[in-house]
């Protein structure tokens, strides 16, 4: 079945995922299906960032992809000062205790290539309070109050805080221009090499291929450099095929694919997920 992008988006253009029943079908109501928004934060922010490598050369498209996220960016603080993953508060994703770094690291590397610092320091600020603990102090789907520790994303943070700290001035460009060469050689070199060996033994982890991806767009849109350069092709090259255990007909269908466009291929092949895969496998190609 076709997956039509429309079908995941909700009334103010957040994108969720199909809600399944017991048996794992997803359930319909008059025709349309049912959402949910466990992961919303980060699909939408990854669906802006990949609208916008297809819009660089029309800058209305560009102003509209950026207008839009902006006035997203609003929807996710609670009262409190908390973010949350989705503006809905009636389910467990726009409470207290839920927002990740998964659903983080992307939202800020979005805000850096729109060039939006009220976007990018309000977060980063509440971070940095926190000791760069993310907000996700329960579990997914949790409604009790018991707590669990949540994410450390301090060393995730660094490249985009670097990068908007360059868009500042010339004098800040010049002056992190070699910091910045220095963290993507040691930063994006290790999460490439990780990103390549782990496959190797589990074909079918690629889960963390696609904020990886995000970040190597925002660091070639934003101050690319020799190091940056280098690892992002190092890893569409190296990395090895994804696959599904006991799925032939998908893992044939992977030939002739980049490694990142077959992870992006497997994690969102359910019918219950976005077809973001669709708009990765251009911009993967563009990297």
């Amino acid at each position: 079945m076709k997956k039509n992008m429309q079908d995941y988006f909700d009334s103010r253009g957040w994108i969720g995922h199909f809600k399944k029943d017991e048996s794992g079908t997803p359930i319909r109501n008059n025709g349309k299906y049912e959402l949910e928004f466990g992961d919303s934060l980060q699909r939408t922010s990854m669906n802006c960032i990949f609208n916008w490598v297809g819009a660089l050369n029309s800058p209305m498209d560009r102003a509209a992809i950026k207008a839009s996220f902006w006035r997203k960016s609003f929807d996710i603080w609670l009262p409190s000062g908390e973010p949350v993953r989705h503006w809905s508060r009636l389910e467990w994703y726009g409470k207290s205790g839920t927002m990740s770094g998964d659903q983080i690291e992307p939202y800020l590397w979005a805000s850096v290539m729109f060039d939006l610092p009220d976007v990018f320091w309000p977060m980063f600020k509440k971070l940095f309070k926190r000791g760069f603990l993310a907000w996700n102090t329960k579990r997914i789907g949790q409604t009790d109050e018991k707590t669990k520790l949540p994410d450390f994303i301090g060393l995730r943070v660094v490249s985009p805080m670097l990068r908007m700290l360059m868009k500042e001035s010339a004098f800040t460009a010049l002056l992190l221009y070699i910091p910045l060469i220095f963290w993507d050689l040691i930063w994006t070199g290790l999460n490439s090499i990780i990103r390549v060996v782990t496959p190797l033994f589990d074909r079918e982890n690629t889960g963390d291929d696609i904020n990886f991806v995000c970040s190597l767009v925002g660091s070639k849109i934003c101050f690319d450099n020799p190091a940056a350069w280098f690892w992002r092709k190092f890893y569409l090259i190296a990395r090895p095929e994804a696959r599904i255990k006991n799925n032939l007909s998908f893992n044939a269908n992977q030939r002739g694919y980049l490694g990142p466009q077959t992870a992006f291929n497997q994690y969102f092949h359910e019918l219950a997920a976005p077809p973001l895969n669709d708009k990765a496998w251009a911009v993967i190609v563009w990297l």
